[in-house]
């Protein structure tokens, strides 16, 4: 730490490249004007981003979604899609079976009908 001492005081040429200085930088030609249309720049993108981002949270609160979607997956929706489609395959299965079993017995009633009309 003595070290530091000996550097930091008033008379050394060290002190001067330690110090803070409170300019600032400055590029090599010192135009200032480029720093502040660059800041300006960015600020102005800057603030554009605010905006979009802004329109994006009304829009999405209005309901008019876009393509801002909900993200997620809706448990819901796919719970009911299953229920009607396993509904509509129940349907199917017992339709099928119905239509068998009165086919058959449609079947066995002509053949009764023609073999009791035969022995007469």
């Amino acid at each position: 730490m003595r070290m530091a001492e000996q550097l930091l005081t008033a008379g050394s040429r060290y002190y001067s490249l330690l110090r803070p200085d409170p300019r600032g930088f400055r590029d090599d030609q010192g135009n200032s004007s480029d720093t502040v249309d660059g800041n300006l720049s960015i600020l102005r993108y800057r603030m554009e981003h605010v905006r979009m981002k802004e329109r994006l949270d009304t829009c999405y609160k209005l309901g008019n979604y876009g393509w801002n979607y909900k993200s997620g997956y809706d448990d819901v929706r796919k719970k009911h899609g299953m229920v009607l489609q396993s509904i509509e395959l129940a349907t199917i299965v017992v339709s099928t079976v119905g239509l068998v079993f009165l086919s058959g017995s449609l079947c066995i009633f002509i053949v009764a009908l023609l073999f009791h009309h035969s022995q007469i």
